[in-house]
């Protein structure tokens, strides 16, 4: 019998991702490319820090943002079943031994004949050959989509807070007086009708065109001007201004978003992040929200700290921290549903994992769901 290479088990692995990550980890839950579930070596309660990735370029991959650890699938199986952390072993561990050893006997490669072992290597090469496809294509997308978001983003001319209907949303409906502002970025602008190479958003009925507050989502350090923005999140409103629209999801984003975050202010620095950190800032407290009405709300209650909004609960674990922030403050909401406190647990986790920084979660008083609630009770 001939000897199996790493890459024929590591190949095998990623052909049955989720019936691995189902096997070692159970009763978890699939949520597009991603498997999350409770992790099996502790009395985990929610699910939210411990991943699996199941397909596309990084399929295999796992990530424990509760320990900051995480690896392949040789690696997953040395945590889950022989109790190793995975990412920092040299390969030379008994745990990664013993997973090697394991996958074989999963795979029915331990007492392979050499014309089955023949098929798996050829298996391993078509393997290994889709994944640099699949890298370079997912690398052409996440461009072509951003390039599509700068497009839009240009294309939207107007301030938000210079455009009557954007400005009623924000201050008439929503209590957001840009007076108490300081150091506002120029992250949001008003479009009022869709940019001549995509049909605006319509009531199917009246074909009434909706408003919106566009609001570009920016990666950090990445590049001058539009060069940075890799998304756009729009908000669309009522034509008065008086709510949100009335239509399906008033809330999307266009473009690479993930890794991206809308600047909302730039607290007392007074400067964007990338020269902040340049010049040797390393004080900020950076205010992290899902949504811009909550995060200018904070804004208005802290002026001191930078302000960004990451668009959706999903995505604030993946913002990138700047070097000059020293503290970030989360800004939660009371919400009732399982489901989104173990989204907002597991964003938690993957921020401090990620970004190495300390994080201060800060929720509106009880009774009220999220703090523009709190705000215009006040008023």
């Amino acid at each position: 019998m001939g000897s199996v290479t790493m890459e024929v088990i590591r190949a095998g692995l990623t052909g049955r991702v989720q019936e691995l990550a189902m096997m070692l980890a159970p009763g978890g839950r699939v949520d597009g490319h991603e498997y999350w579930a409770l992790n099996p070596t502790r009395p985990d309660k929610r699910i939210g820090s411990f991943k699996i990735d199941l397909s596309g370029s990084r399929a295999g991959g796992w990530y424990e943002f509760a320990e900051r650890t995480g690896g392949d699938l040789i690696g997953l199986i040395a945590y889950c079943r022989f109790g190793h952390l995975g990412r920092h072993d040299d390969g030379r561990g008994e745990a990664v031994k013993a997973a090697i050893i394991w996958a074989k006997s999963f795979l029915c490669l331990d007492d392979a004949d050499p014309e089955f072992l023949a098929k798996a290597e050829a298996r391993a090469a078509r393997h290994a050959k889709s994944m640099e496809q699949v890298k370079a294509s997912s690398e052409r997308d996440q461009e072509r989509k951003s390039s599509w978001a700068r497009r839009e983003w240009v294309h939207c001319m107007v301030s938000a807070w210079d455009h009557p209907v954007s400005l009623a949303y924000l201050k008439g409906a929503r209590g957001i007086d840009p007076a108490l502002l300081s150091h506002v970025g120029g992250g949001l602008k008003c479009e009022f009708e869709g940019p001549p190479w995509k049909q605006a958003p319509h009531d199917q009925a009246t074909g009434e065109v909706f408003p919106a507050i566009c609001s570009a989502m920016i990666r950090l350090n990445g590049g001058k001007g539009f060069d940075g923005v890799r998304a756009v999140h729009r908000t669309f409103l009522a034509p008065d201004g008086s709510g949100k629209a009335d239509m399906p999801k008033a809330k999307r984003m266009y473009g690479a978003a993930r890794g991206c975050a809308i600047r909302l202010t730039k607290g007392a620095s007074r400067m964007g992040p990338e020269l902040a950190s340049r010049k040797g800032v390393r004080d900020d407290v950076l205010a992290i929200s899902e949504g811009i009405e909550d995060g200018l709300t904070w804004a208005m209650i802290e002026p001191t700290h930078r302000v960004w909004a990451a668009g959706s609960l999903s995505l604030i674990g993946a913002v990138e921290v700047p070097a000059c922030v020293k503290k970030i403050v989360l800004v939660g909401q009371n919400d009732d549903g399982e489901a989104a406190r173990s989204a907002f647990d597991g964003a938690v986790a993957q921020l401090i994992a990620s970004s190495g920084r300390p994080c201060e979660i800060v929720n509106p008083p009880s009774g009220q769901k999220d703090w523009n609630d709190w705000w215009r009770a006040q008023a």
